[in-house]
């Protein structure tokens, strides 16, 4: 077709030079080129050497006169009128094919339709043939099928009975497993082992069996107390495993933080029983304060400074008790404000926890020699703002946060313990003075009134001894008037 349609379109092109025709001709040779020429070149690769060969001759024919038509379109494209009669007659006799396949020049297109009528012909024979055998096959293959089928559906029917016995039983025991398992009861027997899909759901199921059984002592484990169990989950998904887990470490968590309020609890308790015992012996209570708190600690070194100096213009820290203590150059009795770390706690009014020890600072001796603390606490005795005392410990481990804590709540009670021994040692003291004093006024009032006894009786004396020597005086007035009237009448009588 495209050949026939092509020789038309160079005979009316010829004829009268139209653009559209030019335009359609053009675009017959490119579609030949880009599609027709490359689909029967794929196509000829699976036929046999013969034909392949035969038809790559009648494209090559075709595609010499599409370009025998190209030439002639671009020589007479460019004359500016048309050619004579004469010359297209020319032309067209000259559509030829080169080499054709007995070597003749071949000079009319129709050679190049009766090789290509002759190719259609020839497949359409193996079409027919291959229909005619398709057919042949395809009736064998009915009969290959029907008998196939009535052997499968008896083989099928065999192995369907045999397949459902297989399924149910272990289906049925799975059934059972999981209505125990509905009842929260985990199931002790073996699940049989299989390679099919029921197997891999028996190993499931054995294995969230297992899970639970893991899961049901681990948890029994967490109930009494053993928070130290190890346990793995089936899984990342296993809720349960992990809620268990996270439920773990909470009561872990809770049981530490129990055992610390009770470790702080039961120290408070036992150190305030020391300190109610010894509240009137200022000495005997840093004493023994500090050798319990050391122990209940676990620390190796430790001392107790306490206030004194109060009604001086410059008080002091005073040393009081120290257990297995050596300072080297930094030991002192007396620490003024500000002096050293111990200073540093009494002016700032806080707590000091330090690790990176100075050199030289404080070293721990024993029967082995001596070693420098990995710790030091030091502490205030604050109350009501003011500091009555420091505490100072060193260990070779380091305090926890609730020693910590422990030790400034101890030295709080213990300052306020301090604080009432001082007051009571000055009410003491005072009352001493004040029965002194009331002792010397006594005996100042037993002389007073001794000597008021004294005066009464010399008065009383006094007194007696003037009425004596006023009745005397009396008793001779009396005589002297006697006299006088006995010299009156003597007088008078001479």
């Amino acid at each position: 077709i495209m050949v026939t349609k092509s020789k038309n379109l160079m005979t009316s092109w010829l004829t009268d030079e139209s653009d559209e025709v030019l335009n359609e001709l053009e675009n017959l040779h490119e579609n030949f080129s880009e599609d027709v020429n490359p689909s029967f070149s794929i196509l000829i690769t699976k036929w046999d050497d013969l034909d392949r060969s035969f038809m790559e001759k009648v494209l090559r024919q075709v595609q010499e006169l599409f370009n025998w038509q190209k030439k002639q379109i671009a020589k007479y494209g460019t004359q500016n009128n048309g050619s004579t009669e004469y010359e297209i007659d020319l032309l067209l006799e000259k559509e030829v094919v080169k080499n054709d396949q007995d070597g003749s020049r071949s000079k009319r297109i129709g050679i190049i339709q009766k090789n290509i009528k002759e190719a259609i012909i020839e497949k359409e024979e193996e079409a027919v043939k291959s229909s005619e055998d398709i057919n042949s096959s395809f009736k064998f293959l009915q009969r290959t099928i029907v008998v196939l089928l009535i052997i499968l559906m008896v083989m099928g029917s065999i192995i369907a009975i045999a397949t459902i016995r297989s399924i149910v039983r272990p289906i049925r025991q799975l059934k059972n497993i999981l209505l125990e398992m509905g009842h929260g009861v985990l199931p002790q027997q073996k699940i049989p082992e299989r390679s099919d899909e029921i197997g891999e759901m028996s190993n499931a199921l054995e294995s969230l069996v297992n899970g639970l059984k893991s899961t049901s002592n681990f948890a029994r484990e967490i109930g009494e107390g053993n928070f130290k169990s190890n346990f793995n989950p089936m899984s990342e998904e296993d809720i349960l495993g992990n809620s268990l887990i996270l439920m773990r470490d909470n009561l872990e968590s809770a049981s530490e933080e129990d055992k610390k309020r009770s470790w702080l609890s039961e120290g408070l308790a036992k150190f305030g029983e020391l300190l109610r015992a010894n509240s009137n012996d200022l000495e005997k209570l840093t004493k023994n304060l500090l050798n319990e708190l050391v122990e209940y600690l676990g620390a190796n070194q430790g001392c107790i400074f306490v206030l004194d100096g109060e009604d001086d213009t410059e008080p002091y820290l005073d040393l009081k008790a120290c257990y297995a203590w050596d300072r080297f150059k930094y030991y002192e009795e007396k620490v003024t404000y500000g002096d050293g770390l111990v200073g540093q706690v009494w002016q700032e009014e806080a707590t000091i926890y330090i690790t990176d020890i100075p050199d030289n600072y404080i070293k721990i001796t024993s029967g082995l020699g001596e070693a420098e603390p990995r710790a030091v606490l030091l502490v205030p005795m604050l109350v009501n703002g003011k500091v009555f005392g420091v505490v100072e410990l060193a260990s070779f481990n380091e305090f926890t946060k609730v020693q910590i804590e422990f030790v400034e709540k101890l030295a709080e009670s213990t300052g306020m313990t301090i604080s009432n021994v001082k007051i009571n040692e000055k009410t003491r003291l005072l009352l001493e003075q004040s029965q002194r004093t009331s002792e010397q006024m006594r005996v100042q009032e037993e002389e007073l009134r001794q000597n008021q006894e004294e005066m009464l009786a010399t008065q009383e004396e006094i007194q007696r001894s003037l009425q004596e020597h006023q009745e005397k005086l009396e008793e001779a007035e009396r005589e002297n008037l006697l006299l006088k009237k006995e010299l009156h009448d003597l007088k008078s009588g001479h």
